[in-house]
Parts: structure tokens; C-alpha cells; sequence
């Protein structure tokens, strides 16, 4: 089994993302509106998918919210196609957290990358087209009014 290592997500576009989605989630489970086995997805219309799933070790203990961000080949590729008027040069944007830079256009889509800040303001790149990126949101066990967010990675 492959060992993973955890960080603390520094990234501020992104822990916002993360930050107020898993308190959405909070008020909809308060409002039982959802349950821990509510399945949750978004795709967005390039093709990013992000999964979450809830998770409690014990009664009492704060709600664990993984999210799973995955680029899905095709569908990027063919939102990359409808639009190539983008794409005469490089293009980046800032997406649900990540940022996404397509140096290269259309033909060579693989080398897209995707990356958030770390707390020193250098660049952690994701290969999301080939593996998803793991964060891990949760309530502080000693403050709960603040929120822990992490990353996992190989």
C-alpha cells in the first residue's frame, strides 16, 4: 500500500472553495436535507469533476469532507474544441480553487497544468488528468468555529 503524505492547504482561492462548500454541506445536514451517504458530484463545463464525500470516525467527532478533483480527458478536449477562439495563446483561469493554464492549445491538451499556492506562494502542480487530488476539510477539534483543510499526495 502506498503511503500518502499530508499538508496543510495554504492556498487562500482554494480553502475559501473548500471552506464554503463543506458549510454548505453542514447547514444541508442539519437540515437533513443529505446524510453521510448522500452521494455528491459537480462537473463543470470543461470537464473538471469534483466528487465529496462525508465521512465521521465517531459520534461527537467533526465531519471529515473529501473532495476529489479529476479533469475528465474528453470532455475538456471537446470544450477546448468549442473554444479554440481562446486558445491563439496561452490561456489560464482560476477554477473552483485551481489554477488552470493551457500553454500550448488544443493539440497538445496534455500538457495543461493545474496548481494552487503553497504557504512560501510557490506552485504545487496536479497531473489531474492523469490522477485526482485528495483534500481533506474538517472542523478544528479545539476550536470548532475554525477549519482544517489538508492535501494528500503520493
Amino acid at each position: 500500500m502506498e503511503t500518502q503524505a499530508i499538508s496543510q492547504v495554504a492556498d487562500r482561492r482554494l480553502r475559501s472553495v473548500l471552506t464554503s462548500v463543506a458549510e454548505n454541506l453542514e447547514r444541508k445536514l442539519e437540515a437533513k436535507t443529505i446524510d453521510l451517504q448522500t452521494p455528491i458530484m459537480k462537473m463543470t463545463e470543461y470537464g473538471l469533476k469534483i466528487s465529496v464525500t462525508l465521512e465521521q470516525k465517531a459520534e461527537g467527532k467533526p465531519i471529515i469532507y473529501m473532495f476529489t478533483y479529476k479533469m475528465d480527458e474528453n470532455i475538456f478536449k471537446a470544450w477546448l474544441k468549442r473554444h479554440a477562439y481562446l486558445l491563439e495563446g496561452p490561456l489560464g483561469f482560476v477554477s473552483k480553487g485551481i489554477e488552470i493554464i493551457i500553454p500550448f492549445g488544443i493539440e497538445k491538451h496534455d500538457k495543461t497544468g493545474f496548481s494552487i499556492d503553497d504557504e512560501s506562494g510557490d506552485q504545487i502542480w496536479f497531473e489531474l488528468l492523469n490522477e485526482p487530488a485528495l483534500f481533506r476539510v474538517h472542523r478544528d477539534v479545539i476550536s470548532p468555529k475554525e477549519w482544517r483543510c489538508f492535501i494528500e499526495h503520493a
